[in-house]
């Protein structure tokens, strides 16, 4: 007899300096752990701008015990993987390896993390890459669009940008003292969150005292006071098609059960490119595939997209042409958000079939250790402990139809956000699009 497997229980620890730890033992051969921090471009004053999508650039270069070559051996050695990603709420480092090597791995981790040296020459060499990246960026229309979003749709730190501005590179390469004040200032111990998933909490907490215990701890992260307010972003490029985004303000993270609706709605109008009819959500049985792709030859992508932080955020339709107006496009991105709020359009089996996949995608995600140790780091960050799967479950399987109508109505009772790029010049006032939805 073998017994059903079972999650293991989220073990915590807390350093004296406030980091603290969530780990779970779960089996197998393999770790996966990270350091999760409160800092992101948010927290940007604005002679900083850029440094926080820097600093995910120099991540695992030289520190004060190791050099970058060093680092690149240490990692081939062992075989393990890193890499650091920034946000605008977070910034996260993140390892996986062999469980043979947890010693060294989460010494690798805290080293890159309490000890980064911030090399003249090594702050050059990345901002120069960067500034390749920028001109890949310019040529990404839906890129472009998703970040002006961000800068119309919120007010307080949340409209920074996240992507360092091309004449703040410059700036950054000649002082490099000011990415190494911004992470003097913001990465402190009571910021700061170790999660992992293949370990013990005691194990972790007796191999990071040494480093992460070291850091100062710092105040808890300050209150931003972001909002959603909404607003307009017009790019004219000719040649680049029309790209337009309609989205409306959304619950956050911390508001569980709207944010759990609005994941579902992301499953329900689904979407996706013309030729991507495959994967959860973006089938041919979602709303976006079925009343848009499937009857306009021309649009070549359709997506229901969402961008949600602690306290906010904005959900909405992304739609793209090369051959249909911009105007167009906006009518039918406004029709089908019109159609989701009106009272008994969703019907059963579709939200059934949503639920479904919401919870199917999720379920196999937190298969993958490295997925199963971000969702405890950035839930330790957002909510303060690791919320149970099943709560997540439940909150999903309580949705109705009409609770989904509800939601989708309530949202579009904010101001709109409407965004676009591209051969964009018919493109209607925002005021014009707002008075459909009152």
């Amino acid at each position: 007899y073998v017994p059903p497997a079972t999650t293991p229980a989220t073990e915590t620890a807390t350093l004296p300096n406030g980091v603290r730890i969530a780990t779970e033992n779960t089996d197998g051969p393999m770790i996966a752990a990270g350091i999760y921090a409160d800092v992101g471009s948010m927290h940007e004053a604005p002679y900083q701008s850029g440094a926080c999508h820097l600093l995910e650039k120099l991540a695992f270069k030289s520190t004060a015990n190791r050099t970058h070559f060093r680092f690149v051996r240490e990692m081939e050695a062992i075989g393990v993987g890193m890499a650091a990603a920034a946000s605008r709420e977070q910034l996260v480092f993140h390892a996986d390896a062999l469980r043979a090597f947890t010693p060294e791995v989460v010494e690798m981790l805290a080293d890159a993390v309490v000890n980064p040296a911030f090399l003249p020459w090594e702050i050059t060499a990345e901002v120069e890459k960067m500034k390749l990246e920028l001109d890949d960026l310019d040529k990404n229309p839906h890129q472009q669009i998703i970040e002006g979003a961000h800068m119309a749709a919120f007010t307080g730190g949340l409209d920074k940008p996240l992507v360092a501005p091309r004449h703040q590179l410059d700036v950054l390469a000649k002082h490099p003292e000011i990415v190494a004040e911004f992470y003097q200032t913001n990465m402190c111990g009571k910021r700061i969150a170790f999660a992992a998933s293949g370990a013990s909490a005691g194990e972790m907490a007796r191999l990071l005292e040494p480093t992460l215990g070291a850091l100062p701890a710092g105040n808890p992260t300050p209150a931003d006071g972001s909002a959603y307010v909404g607003g307009e972003v017009k790019t004219n490029a000719v040649g680049m098609g029309a790209n337009v985004m309609l989205a409306f303000g959304c619950p956050g993270w911390r508001d569980v059960k709207g944010s759990v609706g609005v994941t579902v709605l992301n499953v329900l109008m689904g979407g996706g490119g013309s030729f991507s009819s495959g994967g959860p959500g973006k089938g041919m049985h979602s709303r976006l595939y079925k009343r848009v792709l499937q009857k306009n030859a021309s649009i070549v992508n359709c997506s229901f997209v969402n961008s949600m932080f602690n306290t906010t955020g904005f959900a909405g339709i992304l739609i793209s042409s090369g051959e249909t107006p911009a105007s167009h496009l906006v009518d039918i991105a406004s029709a089908e958000l019109l159609e989701l709020a009106k009272p008994g359009a969703l019907t059963e089996e579709e939200v059934a079939r949503a639920k479904a996949s919401a919870i199917s995608a999720v379920l196999f995600n937190l298969e993958s250790k490295s997925i199963a140790a971000e969702d405890i780091g950035r839930q330790v960050l957002t909510y303060g402990a690791k919320k149970d799967l099943k709560e997540y479950v439940d909150a999903v399987n309580a949705l109705t139809p009409k609770a989904l109508q509800e939601l989708a109505a309530s949202m579009m009772k904010s101001t709109p956000t409407l965004v676009s790029y591209g051969d964009v010049a018919d493109m209607p006032r925002l005021s014009m699009i707002e008075s459909r939805f009152k």
